[in-house]
């Protein structure tokens, strides 16, 4: 599913009501997007970043996932100077799946100067997601 048919999809479904996330995309043709990078761009887009960087570890079969893509385009919308947001497919690059020991999906880390600043993981709701990225807008 593209990124115009998922968007597409959540505003107009009834999960998209239910959960409440279509006030979350954007009205305008311009649509934000978040980077998605593998284990041969990481290092370059995430660790030599000179901005913080929030990584999201995603998988495609994950439905958590799929449903927390539009609170993370806001996120990046209202956060796009401060704090550049990626993903990564977690079963294509197991490799850093397995350096950052991930317990779940969706896993978000925030890197800056290639350390790990904080983990956010095994979310119960969105509500808990929204709180977590509050907290990262915030500091």
């Amino acid at each position: 599913m593209t990124h115009a048919q998922r968007q597409a999809f959540l505003k107009t479904s009834r999960l998209g009501k239910l959960l409440g996330v279509a006030h979350l995309l954007p009205e305008s043709d311009v649509q934000p997007t978040i980077l998605s990078i593998s284990e041969k761009t990481f290092t370059k887009n995430v660790l030599e970043s000179p901005i913080p960087v929030l990584v999201n570890f995603t998988a495609p079969w994950s439905e958590f996932c799929k449903i927390i893509h539009p609170l993370l385009l806001q996120f990046q919308i209202q956060c796009s100077d401060r704090i550049k947001l990626v993903e990564i497919n977690a079963d294509q690059n197991f490799k850093l799946s397995n350096t950052y020991r991930l317990k779940s999906l969706p896993t978000l880390l925030l890197i800056e100067n290639g350390i790990v600043k904080q983990r956010l993981e095994e979310f119960r709701s969105q509500e808990d997601l929204r709180l977590a990225l509050k907290s990262i807008q915030i500091s």
